[in-house]
């Protein structure tokens, strides 16, 4: 039986060996999925998540540590809030945003790719994006960036559909394109309208006047607002100062400098995608080498077409986004799908040539390696309770100790995610959106967050049992010192980087 099996991947592999590639690499994305959630923005977007599940907060307005939080659209959380209600609140549940954008964006990669170029790239497409370093990484990350690129490609394929098929059977292919756009907006506004810009005006330089006319610009943008602005719009009825918050914040600030800094140079993009978009450019770059003279004689209007919409993607968007303040490294990952798609393009042109399949093989070797690396090294670093890592070592330390209130030096939303609500933080409080907010937490009484001076008047924590204090072994915190000294420690652990001090 053993052997039959063995057999039956041989045969398998054989026949369709990018799709056992494809599959392997979900598997190790799965695999990667299970590890601790790391600090700090993976532990924000699931603690948010939780609230909303266990009934701490509501689900129309997000709240984190019992502070509103609406800097996003809330779609990314009520996807992780009802995995974490049905499946529990594991990793992987968390994280089920980002694993399931994963296969729609592999399938609106296939209906895209099948549609513009047939069946030949849409295979070269798929081994592509699944073995991406990017596209990977991202997929076993909890992060609205993911889900958006899902609901862009699934946006994208079914335009590409309505614009392959006779005019009167493009509206249904239409209507799913305007509700994946919408879906998108309901994750990340300012980005989906960002892209579908660059959409129409890569359609334009394209010269694609078809796709552009199934496209329906106009009534796209009035489906996507009509569906996606409800929530922005009760939201500033509710709370008057929010207008300027998401007008002048988000919109505007991220363009001329948000208040969260993130401002880098303007070659940020083109340097990451060298890194990002491995291990398939070198390939992509050399193969493009070796065409160079029939580029060379090609006209002006044919050179934009054979650019192809996917390559003015890419360009425009790298332009797009280097030219805003306000820079992450997951920012260009709704790209990923085009380079997708362009690398493919090259590729299957040229698949005939002697330099293409060691090559590829080369690259898909590198992509499992790099994938199996990846995973390993993540659950190093998990293990090592750094800076970046999870809270799950020490939220089992702490309970397994009797601990009743936990005092943190330093904002780590994961401490309420592995312990529980019962934490308070003396450094790190995350922008107050709503000035009146207090964000008192129900089991606390008070809000999760200390000053200094508060500290230093006992905060009304002399009373309180089984009290433990968490901070970095490395990182002096005079305040917690100065606390713990007046107290006296009964028990010290230390938890990779990490003192706790039980205080008598």
């Amino acid at each position: 039986m053993r052997e039959g099996a063995k057999a039956l991947a041989r045969a398998g592999f054989r026949s369709n060996p990018g799709a056992v590639v494809v599959l392997l690499m979900l598997g190790l994305m799965a695999a990667n999925a299970l590890r601790g959630l790391n600090e700090p923005d993976e532990a924000r977007y699931a603690l948010i998540a939780l609230e909303m599940a266990q009934g701490r907060s509501s689900w129309w307005v997000p709240r984190m540590s019992d502070l509103v939080h609406v800097d996003k659209p809330p779609l990314v959380y009520w996807i992780s809030a009802s995995a974490a209600r049905l499946l529990g609140p594991g990793e992987w549940a968390l994280r089920l945003p980002s694993l399931s954008a994963v296969l729609c964006s592999l399938l609106g990669l296939w209906w895209l790719a099948r549609s513009l170029h047939g069946p030949q790239v849409v295979r070269w497409a798929l081994l592509v994006c699944a073995t991406s370093l990017q596209f990977w990484v991202m997929g076993s990350i909890l992060s609205p960036d993911m889900l958006l690129t899902g609901f862009l490609t699934l946006a994208a394929g079914a335009w590409a559909r309505a614009r392959e098929v006779p005019a009167a059977h493009a509206v249904p292919w239409w209507i799913a394109c305007a509700l994946c756009w919408a879906l998108a907006w309901w994750t990340k506004a300012t980005v989906a309208l960002l892209m579908l810009a660059l959409l129409v005006l890569s359609l334009l330089l394209a010269r694609d006047p078809l796709g552009l006319q199934r496209l329906r610009t106009r009534w796209l943008v009035v489906v996507v607002l009509v569906l996606g602005a409800p929530w922005y719009l009760d939201l500033m009825q509710r709370f008057p100062e929010l207008r300027d918050f998401f007008l002048r914040g988000e919109l505007l600030g991220r363009v001329v400098g948000h208040a969260d800094g993130r401002q880098e140079p303007a070659y940020y993009y083109p340097a990451l995608a060298t890194l990002a978009w491995l291990p398939w450019w070198p390939l992509v770059v050399a193969l493009l080498w070796q065409g160079r003279r029939r580029l060379a004689e090609t006209g002006l209007d044919d050179g934009c077409r054979r650019i192809g919409v996917e390559g003015w993607m890419v360009l425009l968007g790298l332009l797009a986004f280097s030219l805003l303040s306000s820079k992450l490294p997951s920012y260009i990952l709704p790209l990923s799908r085009w380079v997708a798609l362009l690398y493919a393009r090259v590729i299957a042109r040229e698949a005939a040539g002697p330099l293409v399949p060691r090559a590829v093989q080369a690259c898909v070797v590198l992509a499992v390696l790099g994938s199996v690396a990846t995973v390993a090294a993540l659950r190093v670093v998990d293990a090592s309770i750094g800076s970046q890592s999870s809270m799950r070592r020490i939220g089992a330390a702490l309970r397994a100790q009797g601990a009743g209130l936990v005092l943190v030096d330093h904002y780590r939303p994961g401490m309420e995610i592995y312990f529980g609500p019962s934490v308070l933080y003396l450094v790190g409080r995350p922008r107050r959106e709503i000035a009146g907010d207090r964000g008192v937490s129900a089991e606390l009484g008070r809000s999760h967050f200390l000053t200094a001076a508060e500290l230093g008047d006992g905060a009304g924590l002399d009373a309180a049992e089984a009290l433990w204090v968490v901070r970095r072994a490395d990182r002096p915190a005079p305040e917690l010192q100065a606390f713990g000294a007046r107290h006296g420690v009964a028990r010290r652990m230390v938890v990779g980087d990490f003192l706790l001090e039980e205080l008598r």
